[in-house]
């Protein structure tokens, strides 16, 4: 029988993955594992690892932000808003820190952001108000 194949979709990239003898993965319900040959379904993901075996001995680790997973026989369909992969698990993790690092860093910026426009707004309409009332 032949391997499965792994199409990662997001918003900015598609990735694909195999042949894999196997993968393990994170849902919802609790961790679920995929062989080739696997009957048709549907999972909602959990945001974290995903356990993508080639061989016996050599594994490959990605990573989601959660989502859906749509399992056919020898394909799978991963739809999320992220993944990145990596060869080790603890690579796995440097990247997924770094990404919720930069996350927090978008977030904080915008924060600050609306913190200025609100500021700036409630300055314009104080200026617009005392033009106003000027006899």
């Amino acid at each position: 029988m032949t391997g499965l194949t792994v199409h990662v979709s997001t918003p900015a990239s598609e990735l694909e993955l195999g042949p894999l003898i196997s993968l393990r993965f994170l849902t919802v319900d609790g961790w679920r594992g995929i062989r080739p040959g696997h009957e048709p379904g549907r999972a909602s993901l959990r945001r974290g690892p995903i356990r993508c075996a080639e061989s016996e001995t050599t594994i490959r680790w990605l990573a989601t932000e959660g989502g859906l997973i749509l399992i056919d026989r020898s394909e799978l369909r991963i739809l999320t808003r992220w993944a990145e992969t990596a060869d080790t698990l603890a690579r796995l993790r440097e990247l997924v820190e770094a990404r919720d690092a930069e996350r927090a860093r978008l977030e904080d910026e915008a924060r600050a952001l609306g913190h200025r426009h609100e500021v700036a707004t409630r300055r314009a309409l104080m200026a617009l108000e005392r033009k106003v009332t000027r006899p």
